[in-house]
């Protein structure tokens, strides 16, 4: 597994960590009541490879995102697209790779951008290898 989704999975789950500490309700909350709510409070990063940012806003800045990007991923373009044109706007003479390392280094993500099923499936996943590391 690589870095990028490495760092996701751990902020993932200190976000699930985090929702279940600050949760107010009574009673407990479910698994599936943490995981929605996860899936609307923002995460610390974009993860995503420069490289692939750099591909896909190329792609986008000459005509657009293939048809087949699910929504997650395309609300992710679009959120960093965004902040890497905004950035360059605001720096005159800024090429798009040093605006695209600015987002990627210094910018909060708006969410996961994971489905909820995604996020369950992500969940248990990780659970079940804490369980196995434990054993």
């Amino acid at each position: 597994m690589n870095h990028t989704l490495r760092q996701r999975n751990i902020d993932f789950m200190k976000a699930v960590r985090t929702a279940c500490n600050n949760w107010s309700g009574y009673p407990d909350p479910t698994t599936r009541q943490i995981i929605r709510y996860v899936l609307t409070v923002p995460a610390p990063r974009f993860y995503v490879k420069f490289e692939t940012a750099y591909r896909v806003l190329t792609r986008i800045e000459h005509g657009g995102l293939p048809a087949n990007v699910n929504k997650q991923r395309r609300q992710m373009w679009v959120d960093i697209a965004a902040l890497v044109f905004g950035y360059m706007k605001t720096h005159p003479g800024c090429s798009l790779g040093q605006a695209l390392i600015q987002v990627l280094e210094n910018e909060t993500a708006p969410s996961f951008y994971m489905t909820e099923w995604s996020a369950r499936s992500l969940y248990y996943n990780l659970i079940g290898k804490v369980h196995e590391q434990a054993a």
